[in-house]
């Protein structure tokens, strides 16, 4: 883990008697070597709003997300859960240094499309290999704007003259950087070796023909693309950000 990593907690609770609600916080505690300070990362009543009282044996999940501080000290630390005056321990965490990036890379195109309006596609390069049948390589660009709670897949699809899809990547940013993980300002190299579909044969290798390259991000549990926009807000069809044309072989 590293500082701006989302943490995410199932508590479980069940009730020994009838009770009101209590207050519940989540702490992070530093050894001598980080930090003597005590944390409060998130705070609020331990069950939802709607439990004024608990019944005795009634069982719940408490369900909290939250996020390190950006300029919290590598180190480590324990998560504490306190509820009124008891605090117990859940886990120790070690956290490394940041490996996050702010700074954009210059790029060979740029696109300066949103997406969802908490990420911007900045721009993209293409590199193949020198030899026919060598993958193609596409590199996105994203800066991100705010948080987001969610893992998105990223997508680029490279289109024929009649919109079939002739060869892609769908995969997670980065090579498995999850979206939710990713901060305000931080820019994510996002590169995508496509693939050629079974019948699309070697694109390579083949005569030279255009295609269309679009890229963009979906949820991969309901397959819904998240919406886009072009550099002058206008929605973009399908969350399919145009990269323009490219010739092949």
């Amino acid at each position: 883990m590293q500082p701006g990593s989302p943490i995410r907690l199932d508590l479980y609770w069940r009730g020994e008697r009838e009770a009101a609600n209590e207050e519940l916080a989540i702490l992070l505690e530093g050894d001598e070597k980080t930090s003597s300070q005590t944390l409060v990362l998130w705070e609020g009543p331990l069950a939802p709003s709607s439990h004024l009282y608990w019944k005795p044996d009634e069982a719940f999940c408490r369900r909290l997300r939250m996020r390190l501080p950006m300029d919290i000290s590598p180190g480590q630390y324990r998560l504490l859960v306190r509820v009124s005056d008891v605090t117990l321990p859940l886990r120790e965490l070690t956290l490394g240094p940041s490996t996050r990036r702010f700074d954009v890379p210059p790029v060979s195109r740029e696109v300066d499309a949103m997406l969802g309006e908490w990420v911007r596609l900045v721009g993209f390069d293409v590199t193949s290999g020198v030899e026919p049948g060598r993958p193609l390589t596409v590199t996105l660009v994203w800066q991100t704007i705010a948080t987001t709670p969610h893992s998105y897949t990223a997508f680029v699809h490279l289109l024929d003259e009649t919109g079939r899809i002739v060869a892609q990547s769908d995969a997670i940013p980065a090579g498995g950087y999850a979206t939710h993980r990713w901060v305000p300002g931080e820019v994510v190299v996002d590169p995508h070796p496509l693939t050629p579909s079974p019948e699309a044969g070697d694109l390579l290798s083949g005569p030279e023909r255009t295609y269309r390259l679009v890229a963009g991000l979906y949820d991969p549990v309901t397959g819904r693309r998240v919406p886009a926009w072009d550099a002058r807000q206008e929605p973009i069809p399908d969350g399919a950000v145009p990269l323009g044309e490219i010739t092949l072989p």
